[in-house]
C-alpha cells in the first residue's frame, strides 16, 4: 500500500470513526435520558423537570464532538442533590396545607434521577465505543 492510499484510508477511517461514534453516543446518550424521565423518585406536578431532562451530541471544529445529558430545569440541581434550610421569599406549596408564605424552609432532601441514569449506564459506554471503533474500520477496510 503506498503513502497516498494509507493516508486516504486513515482519513476514512477517522471521517467514518466520527459518524459511528456521533450515531452511538446519541443512542446511549437518549437511553440514558429515557431512563431519567421514566425512574425518578420526584413528584412531577408541572411535568417541567421530566421534559427539561435530554441528550445532546453536537459538532465541534475538527474530528471533535460535544456530549451532554442534562436536566435544564432551573430547579434540576435541587431535586437531584436537596437543599439545606434556607430563607424563603415567595410562597411554598405545603403538602396536606397549601400554599403558604414561610420565613424558613425546612430544606428538602436529594432526590436523585440523573446520576442513577449515568448509574445504570455506564458499563455500555466503551462497549459502544469499541463497537463504533470496529464499525468505523470494517466500513472502510481497515
Amino acid at each position: 500500500m503506498s503513502p497516498d492510499e494509507f493516508n486516504r484510508r486513515i482519513e476514512s477511517f477517522l471521517v467514518a470513526m466520527r459518524k459511528q461514534l456521533k450515531e452511538a453516543l446519541t443512542e446511549v446518550l437518549e437511553q440514558m435520558a429515557e431512563y431519567a424521565r421514566s425512574y425518578h423518585p420526584y413528584k412531577d406536578r408541572s411535568g417541567a423537570l421530566t421534559r427539561s431532562i435530554h441528550a445532546e451530541v453536537n459538532d465541534l471544529r475538527g474530528n471533535l464532538l460535544s456530549a451532554r445529558f442534562i436536566a435544564d430545569a432551573p430547579y434540576a440541581s435541587e431535586v437531584e442533590y436537596g437543599t439545606s434550610p434556607h430563607q424563603v421569599a415567595s410562597p411554598v406549596y405545603l403538602k396536606g396545607v397549601g400554599w403558604r408564605y414561610i420565613e424558613v424552609h425546612p430544606g428538602a432532601p436529594p432526590r436523585p434521577f440523573m446520576r442513577p441514569a449515568l448509574e445504570a449506564h455506564r458499563g455500555g459506554l466503551p462497549t459502544v465505543l469499541e463497537q463504533s471503533l470496529l464499525s468505523a474500520a470494517r466500513e472502510v477496510d481497515l
